[in-house]
């Protein structure tokens, strides 16, 4: 905790001095050890090299240094005891200036002991690199603590989907300090998702990974993927319907049952979690209960997404 801690006390240097109290500082040392305390299953260590040079972890980077535009993340030691039915095994990601970049990874064989298929070889493709953040923290003194809870707004946070340069100026100029970052590599014809926990330097597994099966996937296109990224980063769900946002747009026929098994909750729970998306047009229902069926409505997330 204590290296990741100390750059995200260097990082409250950037935003606004009014806003960095005696207050923040306890509320940050507080938000990171509930963040720590918190279990995620880890696939994998993750080394980031920026500009050519080795980082102890991006939070370290992001406070220490401007950025000229070249990143590079490295995976390594793979736990081959878990689930990776939903993320892809990758080695390597480049980025230069613009997200523009190349990633290398392995197909998925869950039926070998390696898991990677390394024997079909490394894949290499040019991709466009996005990030947002599914974790962070937003300083706040004491003082405007007090004015917001007596008037009983809600602290609204939403990072947008970010190019790598755009991400950089965003934590510099004071705007959150991230803890989990959500990269999504985009190549011609799909998207990987990669969710990184910062302090840790881990790849953090899949919620649905071991839980939901992936039977019934539903494959997007590229420019699919990137409408629902782009909308899903720039509005603030709770984090359960988040999870269930995700999991209706990537598979067909979603049901209530699905749901409530890949977030652990009750039927009732999962139902009303669905209809928070249903209620805003992102998610259509087919059929009555208790067998109906959801599916991403992809005109409005679309059309949503062009706006945000």
């Amino acid at each position: 905790m204590g290296d990741a801690l100390e750059s995200c006390m260097r990082l409250l240097e950037f935003f606004p001095r009014e806003e960095v109290d005696d207050y923040a500082v306890k509320q940050l040392r507080q938000a990171m050890a509930d963040y720590l305390q918190s279990k995620r299953p880890w696939l994998a260590d993750v080394a980031f090299e920026i500009d050519g040079r080795r980082c102890s972890s991006l939070l370290e980077a992001l406070a220490e240094k401007d950025w000229e535009g070249r990143l590079m993340l490295r995976f390594f030691s793979p736990s081959l005891d878990q689930n990776w039915d939903y993320n892809r095994p990758t080695w390597l990601i480049r980025i230069i200036k613009g997200g523009i970049g190349v990633m290398e990874s392995f197909d998925y064989n869950p039926y070998t002991l390696q898991k990677w298929d390394v024997e079909a070889g490394v894949q290499r493709d040019e991709i466009r690199l996005r990030a947002h953040f599914t974790k962070f923290f937003v300083p706040e003194s004491i003082k405007s603590h007090t004015r917001r809870a007596q008037s009983g707004e809600e602290l609204v946070y939403a990072s947008g989907l970010l190019t790598p340069e755009e991400m950089w100026r965003k934590v510099r100029t004071g705007s959150a300090i991230p803890l989990q970052v959500r990269f999504c590599a985009y190549t011609h014809t799909t998207r990987y998702a990669y969710e990184i926990d910062l302090p840790r330097g881990k790849l953090v597994r899949d919620f649905r990974g071991g839980v939901l099966q992936v039977t019934g996937k539903h494959i997007r296109t590229a420019q699919e993927c990137y409408a629902f990224d782009k909308l899903l980063a720039s509005i603030d769900l709770p984090e359960n319907v988040r999870k269930a946002f995700v999991t209706v747009f990537e598979r067909t026929d979603t049901t209530v049952f699905d749901i409530a098994h890949a977030l652990g909750m009750l039927d009732a729970s999962a139902r009303n979690t669905l209809y928070a998306l249903v209620s805003r047009k992102f998610v259509t229902v087919k059929g009555g209960r208790p067998r109906e069926t959801y599916e991403a409505n992809i005109d409005e997330i679309t059309r949503a997404a062009a706006g945000a």
